[in-house]
Order: structure tokens, then C-alpha cells, then sequence
């Protein structure tokens, strides 16, 4: 499992792409040398100001 928490998507792509070792600097996690991923998703939990926003307008 990954979990990461970020403002900003971008640097989660940036991770993963290195854990795949697609990010064309040849770095790669060698945590898949032992595992196979078979799923993945992103999940958006808003903040709280964020729920109010878009409640209100």
C-alpha cells in the first residue's frame, strides 16, 4: 500500500513515476522487485473551508 498526503498532485505523479522507474533519470524503488501492483486510485478529500466554499456559493 502508498499513501501519500499532498497540496499539490503533481509531486504524488513525481513519486510514482520514480517508483516505476518512468521518470527518465533512472531512478526506480526496488520495492517492486518483489511485489506486483494490481490497483490504483486517488482519492480527494477536501478541506474543511473548501466544503463551506462550494456549499455557499
Amino acid at each position: 500500500m502508498f499513501i501519500a498526503y499532498t497540496k499539490d498532485l503533481s509531486i504524488i505523479d513525481s513519486m510514482l513515476l520514480r517508483m516505476f522507474g518512468t521518470s527518465g533519470d533512472g531512478v526506480h524503488g526496488r520495492m517492486l522487485h518483489f511485489v506486483t501492483p494490481v490497483d490504483g486510485a486517488y482519492y480527494f478529500a477536501p478541506s474543511e473551508e473548501l466544503l463551506e466554499e462550494v456549499l455557499e456559493g
